[in-house]
């Protein structure tokens, strides 16, 4: 072959190798990385020679280092492929048996004087990594080994293969290839336990550290706060007894360094000691220009100082001032200088154990103290370059002050901190910092996975010295036995007899015993990889996959037999809300009672199928009569009447179930799952606990949602969506006194559709988010503008998706602050339902609300399942009477009553009751009665445009 031929064949071999450089196996924090493109260097040396192996090796030398950072293996890489190449010459030895015996006799030690001669590394480390590197390379030169095998038996027929050479890559490929990945995950399983501990201990000494120090602070804030209530209780005429009070709070307290008291223009009324080291006397002494007087006087709150080096005492303090409050007048403060001995005795307490330093710092980050010598009190806190770790911890990279030369990764983590700042609390204004030193947890992690190397460079040897003795005494049973592990290989997933060859050798027979057990161990893998792709864990029913294998099966048999196939979707319904209240391990449990009620209902021909979440799926294959579909579903229904005991408690539920029959509704199994998924729906749409066929009228309806889902897709870009406003009117007055915003979308092609239609569709595609950012940013705008000009609220619909995002307030309060929109001038309307699905949480959030002066309305009141209990903790003020009960209750007694009843509730709340849906004056009169305060409807209006809207505010107004 002519060189740029072969050049041009070589190519895609050398991409390959660079792409398998991509793909390491990491350990520590991705700092020492296994990469295989050198197998392909030594497959190039045996099949193409050594130059094309020599400049392939140079190619991933360079990618090595620009990737990995690593200037040793990218170098040695050629260097490893020139002596395997001249052991392999010289010795006469195959690629294998030359790459062995330089890793195992000569590599691992020049890379290890490699790394401590020119690199300057740990000497832990640079064992380490000369290890990694040697095992690195030898399972690359094993990997090369196995592909020139293949290669010679494939391309290269007239090539003869040594038995030893053979036996040897078996071993090695069998076995020490296992135990490298064995070691590997061992290593990231250690890795993991490291970041376990590291992060316990974290939490602890900082936990620890804040509690003490707090505590601490807060004892002598107390004393301060009881030196400030004297001033309120005496005034400022009974200064002799405040000194008293004064000298007695610093003689029982002996941190503190001075203590005093100050009128309201900050001159000292006390003060102990009443003489400074200059002699000076304190007391009239004027501290106006201190800033903590300014914070405490306009504040009327307690605060901690910086800490400052005192004059006279030079150690570090934080002075304590609390204000002097009586019904609101600021009468002065009291002030102690505290001083912090105590403080370093808790760090150094609490940073006993190896590679911890703690250092506290104050709110301007200078140290008050730390047991790090390089951190001096009163300086800035000098932190290294932090970056975050996969497993979420924040590691600190320092510059290199150990006189290193190395810029390894390995080494870099080495010496490098997990680090951790923790705020004592708002009003002190203090953090913790914690700066754990990997060395300590590397150390003993680098000392096991070097034991897991040698290890495996001893089984090397052992491996070499049994391929051997089996060259020499086992030619026949082993070339029989590896027949035998062939055949098992290659027929292992339709699980074959373990048929190994008879011996009176005993090392043969241990032998064949060692892949007797490793074959069945290989076939157990392959039954349990078997029954993790074909079945779902928890129900042990078939998952999708297998099930459409048997719906193709079924359809088969029914093309050769002229019958059918029904394909039931069944779905249990209310499965959410046991879900949402009592957890998703009880609703596995009830699950995996679903699975066997359902499979005692099938015949054993049958596939019961778990399809996802609460949706099974059933077929039954040759059928011959529909009524037969018709029976069992009616069985499979019947099941479910029989309560779900899970814990002690009985938890009722109910199923709905599609039917789709070949060939009639569909040809594939994408297609029959499909119809009998919509006839489901069909079937829960007709009240629950019930079964439909799948029609064609169903399939067109599909279609249709389809396309108005892919239609909403675009439609807030392009602004078809619109606000509507509806009046509330005050029903004594009969005047509006606010605006419901209500969303409409104008369809191109369907013209304006209300929110029922569309609604639903946009909690399902999550676009009710963006949607819902928008209704409340221009709704904010209207009610700035209508609350500036006219004194009219806006009201907001909020949506359930909405309400239980996390950062919903901030969101609002996002919103509000960007539309310069006042909270007074606002009221947002949340669901029953919404607030009831975590009612705890919803306490909170109203809460947060409430505290920015929000107002909030309970929507569809009377549909969902609130608990009075929680009902009366809602931080609510308008209580929304639906539409159902409003329209309804002139003719109907219980409707009226309901009505009545929430009307009369949201009264004894304190809250104002608002009646939606009015329509006729008998109903309003009703309502006035009743002792409703707000209305709305089309009796007093439909919804209109926002000029429209204002154009009736102003006719009201006479404007």
């Amino acid at each position: 072959m002519k060189l740029k031929p072969k050049l041009v064949a070589l190519l895609p071999f050398t991409l390959t190798a660079l792409i398998l450089n991509l793909f390491s196996v990491s350990l520590f924090l991705d700092s020492i990385a296994f990469i295989f493109g050198g197998a392909l260097v030594f497959f190039f040396l045996e099949t193409y020679g050594f130059r094309f192996a020599f400049g392939l090796s140079l190619i991933l030398g360079a990618q090595i280092y620009i990737i990995y950072a690593d200037p040793v293996s990218s170098v040695f890489l050629p260097i490893s492929l020139i002596s395997i190449y001249l052991i392999k010459r010289n010795f006469r030895l195959s690629l294998i048996l030359a790459g062995w015996s330089f890793w195992v006799l000569l590599g691992w030690w020049v890379y290890l004087i490699f790394l401590l001669n020119l690199f300057n590394v740990e000497e832990l480390i640079a064992i380490t990594l000369a290890l990694k590197e040697s095992v690195n390379g030898l399972v690359n030169v094993t990997i090369a080994s196995l592909l020139v095998l293949l290669y010679k038996y494939y391309f290269d027929r007239e090539s003869r293969i040594s038995y030893a050479e053979l036996v040897f890559v078996f071993i090695v490929a069998v076995s020490v290839t296992q135990l490298f990945l064995i070691s590997a995950l061992k290593a990231r399983e250690e890795e993991k336990h490291m970041v376990k501990s590291i992060k316990g201990d974290i939490e602890a000494i900082s936990k620890n550290i804040r509690e003490n120090v707090v505590y601490w602070l807060d004892i002598h804030l107390n004393a301060v706060r009881e030196l400030a209530n004297r001033l309120v209780i005496w005034g400022h005429s009974n200064r002799e007894q405040l000194q008293k009070e004064t000298e007695a709070i610093r003689r029982s307290f002996t941190e503190f360094h001075a203590c005093y008291i100050a009128d309201k223009n900050a001159t000292a009324i006390t003060f102990y000691p009443e003489v400074n080291p200059r002699g000076k006397y304190m007391i009239g002494t004027n501290f106006s220009f201190r800033p903590y007087y300014k914070d405490v006087k306009s504040t009327l709150r307690h605060t901690f100082t910086e800490v400052f080096v005192a004059k006279f005492a030079l150690i570090p303090v934080v002075g304590i001032a609390v204000p002097a409050v009586k019904e609101g007048e600021f009468l002065g403060y009291a002030y102690c200088g505290l001083r912090l001995d105590r403080i370093r005795d808790i760090v150094k307490e609490f940073s006993l154990k190896e590679g911890v330093f703690i250092t506290l710092i104050d709110k301007n980050g200078k140290v008050i103290t730390s047991n790090r010598e390089d951190q001096k009190p009163m300086h800035d806190f000098e932190r290294g370059e932090l970056q975050v770790t996969k497993f979420g911890l924040i590691l600190e990279g320092r510059n290199n002050d150990h006189g290193r030369k190395s810029s390894l990764r390995i080494d870099t983590l080495y010496h490098s901190f997990f680090y951790n700042e923790l705020k004592l609390r708002e009003d002190i204004g203090w953090s913790v910092v914690m700066e754990v030193s990997l060395i300590p947890y590397l150390n003993v992690l680098f000392s096991k996975l070097n034991v897991s190397f040698l290890l495996l460079h001893l089984f090397t040897f052992v491996s070499f010295l049994i391929s051997r003795f089996l060259t020499f005494v086992a030619t026949r049973p082993v070339s029989k036995l590896a027949d035998s592990i062939d055949v098992i290989t290659r027929n292992i997933e339709k699980r074959p007899d373990i048929l190994l060859p008879n011996t009176n050798i005993k090392e043969i027979g241990k032998l064949n015993r060692s892949f007797e057990a490793m074959a069945k161990k290989a076939l157990e893998y392959m039954d349990e990889l078997r029954r993790l792709a074909y079945y779902d864990p928890l129900t042990e029913l078939p998952n999708r996959t297998l099930l459409r294998d048997r719906i193709e099966n079924a359809i088969r048999f029914a093309k050769r037999n002229s019958t059918r196939v029904a394909v039931l979707f069944i779905d249990l319904d209310y499965f959410k809300t046991v879900n949402d209240t009592l957890g998703h391990e009880v609703g596995d449990r009830i699950l995996a009672q679903v699975a066997k009620r359902l499979n005692s209902v099938f015949r054993s021909t049958d596939t019961v199928a778990r399809f996802g979440g609460d949706e099974f799926v059933a077929v039954i294959p040759d059928l011959k009569d529909i009524n037969d579909v018709v029976k069992v579903t009616e069985k499979v229904l019947k099941v479910f009447e029989t309560p779900f005991e899970v814990e002690g408690e009985d938890i009722y539920l109910s199923a709905s179930v599609g039917i789709a029959l070949y060939p009639d509704n569909g040809a594939d199994p994408t297609e029959l799952i499909k119809n009998a998924d919509m006839a489901m729906y069909r079937a829960k749409e007709e009240g629950k606990n019930n079964f439909a066929f799948f029609t064609e009228d169903m399939n067109k309806k599909a279609i249709e949602i389809l396309n108005t889902k892919n239609r909403l897709h675009k439609a807030l870009e392009r602004g078809e969506f619109l606000l509507r406003y509806q009046p509330i009117y005050n029903i004594e007055s009969n005047l509006i006194v606010g605006f419901e915003a209500l969303l409409r979308w104008e369809d191109p092609e369907k013209g304006l559709i209300s929110p029922a239609s569309f609604m639903p569709i946009l909690e399902e595609l999550g676009l009710i988010r963006e949607v819902g950012a928008w209704v409340m940013e221009n709704a904010f705008r209207k009610a700035k503008e209508w609350g500036d000009k006219y004194g009219i609220y806006v009201s907001v619909n909020i949506s359930p998706r909405q309400f239980a995002e996390r950062n919903f307030v901030n969101k609002v309060l996002d919103i509000a602050e960007k539309t310069e929109t006042e909270s007074s001038k606002l009221v947002l309307e949340i669901t029953e339902t919404s607030l009831m699905k975590n009612p705890e949480e919803s306490v909170k959030t109203l809460k947060r609300l409430k505290a920015k002066g929000f107002r909030v309305a309970v929507d569809d009141f009377g549909t969902g399942y609130s608990s009075l209990a929680y009902l009366k903790k809602l931080p609510i003020d308008i209580i929304k009477v639906d539409m159902t009960f409003t329209q309804s209750m002139v003719n109907s007694e219980v409707d009226r009553s309901i009505v009545k009843t929430v009307i009369d509730l949201a009264r004894s709340l304190g809250l104002d009751s608002l009646a939606e849906g009015i329509e006729t004056k008998e109903q309003l009169e009703m309502l006035k009665v009743m002792g409703c305060k707000l209305a709305q409807g089309y009796l007093f209006g439909k919804p209109v445009k926002d000029e429209e809207a204002e154009a009736l505010i102003r006719k009201e107004k006479g404007l």
